[in-house]
């Protein structure tokens, strides 16, 4: 069947039936054939052909578009691609933050041991267990469709000898958040966990003393670890049945919105929807991540670097993010106007409303007092956050021993 689409919707093991422009407007020399190199995926998107025909008999066809979310109770902004960039109303958690937090926990410890053993055979014979893969990203797809924010912020206390292994742990959870706000259904938040988890499959082929290396990359060092995108590419393609969103994530996750990333320099919504989301969770997490080399910033001071690089990042979907996590991210140290110090330890539903926070510290007296969780949104509260707290200042503190309690010891 022959079907017109536009060149962002053109994916690789498409059949080019006909490319809508002159011989002068593209660098292939034939116009009939099977797209199989992503490079050559790459120049076609940098060309100016801007409509393709494709033959769906002798090649993918475009996936199907997913199922539009409910309406929104007010009017939503602008469209991202099919889907409200930011829904006005999003799903509230089904159990608190303090129910999932243990159940988060052992999902956490149990899903690292088994990225652990998926990293080794994909370093070992270019083999990708899917069914182990899949079991991650749906448990880890569970656990934020249960409370986004349980998952996603003990993924970030991974110990900084471990980032490798569990930096995709962190992206699946943070992708899988970001698709459940978006307002996608669960089946796709599951496509996006695995999406995030998988996103950096081909660093597994790269040597361990490369991905070790604490000083600056020389030029070759570089081109090796830029090659990563295109080598999971070629990893991910061997899977049977994989959704075309994971092969797009692991290809493109380093293109930037105005163009500068790589492999292949796209900009805007050429770079696919996960790839985009990927970016974004991908930077955030190795923000916030201690590192052998250097320790990780809190995570209300990462969001702010990250909205203050403009052009890295799809604009639209860096507010949804943003709102996502709130405008201070569960874990983040917060003064109050109260005069104390309080951790965030949940967030509102709502986005516009504060979250809640754990007090445990009295600026007043200098000294700790018996913590205390509020609600900042209820209607009977009278304090209100006033600032972020330098984390810097209370080195001697355990701070995410005080939101995190016997989930984090769980970890350990």
């Amino acid at each position: 069947m022959l079907k017109k689409i536009s060149v962002g919707q053109f994916r690789v093991g498409m059949f080019v039936q006909r490319l809508e422009g002159s011989w002068f407007d593209h660098p292939f020399w034939k116009t009939r054939f099977l797209l199989t190199d992503p490079r050559d995926l790459g120049a076609l998107r940098r060309s100016k052909i801007r409509e393709v025909w494709i033959d769906t008999s002798q090649g993918l066809d475009v996936p199907p578009p997913a199922p539009a979310p409910a309406p929104p109770i007010e009017p939503a902004p602008e469209p991202l691609d099919d889907r409200p960039s930011v829904p006005p109303a999003p799903a509230e958690p089904t159990i608190t933050a303090e129910q999932e937090i243990g159940k988060a926990a052992e999902v956490f410890k149990r899903s690292s041991g088994q990225v652990f053993r998926l990293v080794r055979t994909m370093r070992g014979d270019r083999r990708v267990d899917m069914e182990t893969a899949s079991t991650v990203a749906d448990e880890i797809a569970d656990s934020v469709q249960r409370h986004p924010g349980a998952m996603v912020s003990l993924a970030r206390l991974k110990d900084q000898n471990q980032y490798f292994y569990l930096h995709s742990l962190a992206v699946a959870a943070q992708m899988a958040a970001l698709a459940r706000y978006l307002g996608m259904d669960p089946q796709a938040c599951k496509v996006a966990g695995l999406a995030g988890l998988l996103h950096n499959a081909g660093m597994a082929r790269l040597p361990s003393s490369l991905l070790n290396k604490v000083g600056k990359l020389d030029d070759d060092e570089l081109a090796q670890v830029r090659s990563h995108p295109v080598e999971g590419h070629t990893i991910l393609s061997a899977v049977p049945d994989l959704p075309i969103e994971v092969l797009d994530t692991a290809l493109y996750h380093h293109e930037r919105w105005d163009g500068g990333g790589y492999p292949f320099g796209l900009e805007g919504q050429a770079i696919p929807l996960f790839a985009r989301m990927c970016a974004i969770a991908d930077s955030y997490d190795a923000l916030i991540s201690n590192r052998t080399y250097r320790s990780g910033w809190e995570p209300a001071e990462s969001v702010a670097r990250m909205t203050s690089r403009e052009g890295a990042f799809d604009p639209e979907l860096l507010k949804a993010f943003v709102r996502c996590q709130g405008a201070y991210p569960t874990g983040s140290l917060v003064r109050l106007q109260s005069r104390r110090l309080g951790i965030v330890v949940d967030q509102h539903p709502d986005p516009m409303l504060p979250p809640r926070v754990k007090v445990f510290y009295s600026l007043a007296s200098q000294m700790p007092i018996p913590p205390e969780t509020i609600d900042l949104s209820a209607s009977s509260n009278r304090d209100r956050i006033l600032a972020r707290e330098p984390v810097a200042q209370w080195t001697g503190l355990d701070l995410d021993t005080l939101w995190a309690g016997e989930a984090l010891e769980r970890l350990r």
